[in-house]
């Protein structure tokens, strides 16, 4: 569940691309992510930034414990 939003957040890192879809192991019916976006980064700007809304429909509470991504050295939450 955790890596279907990590997987999410790769979008904060620069212009999109496809990405693979994740295995169904990974897939959490309870989990939504809605109203993802980053604006394209002009060339030679080591930094960007992406939105997403994440909300847990289920029970139980839910944590982000760590984000990586294949397209950046350093990927950073912030909440607001």
């Amino acid at each position: 569940m955790i890596a279907l939003l990590l997987l999410t957040l790769t979008v904060a890192c620069g212009a999109p691309q496809t990405e693979p879809a994740p295995p169904a192991a990974m897939l959490a019916a309870d989990i939504t992510l809605t109203d993802a976006w980053a604006a394209p980064t002009p060339g030679g700007v080591d930094v960007s930034a992406g939105y997403l809304t994440i909300s847990n429909g289920g029970p139980g509470d839910d944590s982000v414990l760590a984000a990586s991504s294949p397209r950046a050295a350093r990927v950073e939450l912030h909440e607001m």
